[in-house]
């Protein structure tokens, strides 16, 4: 496998971003945390420089192909991958394929509006789900608890700026009370956004990664518990919410499956 692997990334790379991506362009357009990477050629520059086929994805569909692959979602025809970290995305792989929609932008569900009065978005928008719910969010939870002056171990940490959701989560299941809470009040909003995901798209399973979503149940419990109560019962009894059995793996795994395509493809043709 090793070797079958290696030969893979030396005839070609998977490469995953942040952003919303224009597969057949192989650049991003308006990424809301990449500045200064709009409509770049990334993939023609990386060509270039590497000499050997690039294929270009958001990182969440790679998420979503390596966990059908190799991981929670192996052999499932209607998947949903959502990866929690400075920023939320959705990689959607609907009757067997990835789909990207008509500009590459579909899976931005951290730009869903959870509440319109909320805090302002990195894309400009006020109350997105990743504003409120994605690692500086969370991080930015814990500073205002702490300045409450609220009995948590999450004020031993110095500067009270270097806090990161990763800290959070640990702390969580460590059995910090006010961690807990602020886990579970982004696992409510996270559920909230995928409850819309299960109506529209009624996928088998919905994937959950990112460093957040190891805490397991902590995290997502209140996330199973919103997507029952407010999808419609047919949707509902039909998914199943589960953390990302590859970790931190799941989009590389993803670029590998995208590699040994774009392989298989070339000899094909």
């Amino acid at each position: 496998m090793r070797v079958l692997i290696e030969i893979i990334y030396l005839a070609a790379i998977g490469l995953g971003v942040p952003g919303p991506t224009v597969a057949k362009a192989g650049m991003v357009l308006s990424p809301p945390i990449m500045p200064g990477w709009d409509r770049f050629p990334i993939r023609d520059t990386l060509e270039k420089l590497w000499g050997c086929p690039v294929s270009l994805n958001n990182d969440a569909e790679l998420g979503v192909l390596g966990e059908w692959a190799y991981g929670a979602g192996r052999g499932e025809q209607n998947l949903a991958y959502i990866k929690v970290g400075t920023g939320i995305g959705a990689g959607l792989f609907i009757d067997g394929q990835i789909y990207r929609g008509a500009t590459g932008s579909a899976g931005e569900i951290g730009h869903m509006t959870i509440d319109e009065n909320g805090p302002l978005c990195t894309c400009g928008n006020h109350g997105c789900l990743e504003a409120m719910a994605g690692g500086k969010a969370i991080a930015a939870k814990a500073r205002q608890a702490i300045s409450q002056n609220k009995r948590t171990e999450l004020a031993d940490i110095h500067p009270v700026e270097s806090i990161t959701a990763i800290e959070i989560a640990k702390a969580a299941t460590r059995g910090d009370l006010v961690a807990q809470e602020i886990l579970a009040e982004a696992g409510n909003q996270l559920g909230i956004a995928i409850t819309s995901l299960v109506n529209l798209f009624n996928p088998n399973i919905v994937v959950v990664g990112g460093g957040v979503a190891q805490t397991g149940d902590l995290f997502l419990e209140p996330v199973r518990k919103v997507v029952l109560k407010r999808s419609l019962p047919a949707a509902a009894q039909a998914v199943r919410i589960t953390t990302a059995l590859l970790g931190k793996r799941s989009s590389c795994m993803g670029a590998v499956v995208q590699a040994l395509s774009t392989v298989l493809h070339s000899i094909a043709t």
